[in-house]
């Protein structure tokens, strides 16, 4: 599927691709992110941030989540006998404050799934072909349509399914709207 961005530039989008667009108020984006983590079991997951800032802040509090969610199944964060606790997910920041080697190893855990999902900036979102990833979340949105297509671009591949998350605050969907950014993808 071919789409004209900025004038004369032309993206496809792999029709593998579902694209799910989501408006909320900017206070619950980080409940909409776990909603979609726990109960839509988007893992194998790449989450894209504005910063390498938000990135921390996000794995930071992903991170509380969890650990809140894990005990309230055991009770007590010692006790781990009962069986159905879910296991814990392991969220992790992939950004340019880590050296190479840090990177390389983040990316061997995630491909081998010892880690979930990724948060990053977009550093991940050109030229690293990651063959698991299932889903990709616009946490924030994208600055623009380039930006958009590289960043969804990571999931989808050599013919496999993926899902594109965009959650998106209500002030900037108007703007989107205008710009013709919602518009393209028929939201």
């Amino acid at each position: 599927m071919g789409m004209e961005v900025e004038g004369t530039e032309q993206f496809a989008l792999p029709q593998t691709l579902s694209e799910h667009w989501l408006s909320m108020d900017s206070s619950v984006k980080p409940l909409a992110l776990f909603y979609l983590v726990v109960f839509h079991q988007v893992t194998n997951a790449l989450v894209f941030t504005k910063s390498t800032e938000s990135t921390a802040r996000l794995v930071r509090l992903f991170d509380l989540f969890e650990k809140a969610r894990h005990d309230s199944h055991t009770g007590d964060a010692m006790d781990t006998s009962d069986d159905s606790t879910p296991s814990r997910l392991v969220i992790r920041a992939f950004s340019s404050d880590l050296s190479a080697s840090d990177r390389r190893s983040l990316l061997t855990q995630f491909t081998k799934g010892d880690v979930h999902i990724l948060v990053c900036s977009d550093l991940m979102s050109r030229g690293i072909d990651i063959a698991n990833v299932v889903h990709v979340v616009n946490y924030d949105v994208p600055l623009d349509m380039r930006r958009y297509v590289h960043r969804v671009g990571r999931t989808a591949r050599a013919g496999r399914k993926g899902d594109a998350w965009t959650l998106a605050e209500n002030q900037e969907v108007t703007s989107l709207v205008v710009a013709g950014f919602v518009r393209v993808f028929g939201c």
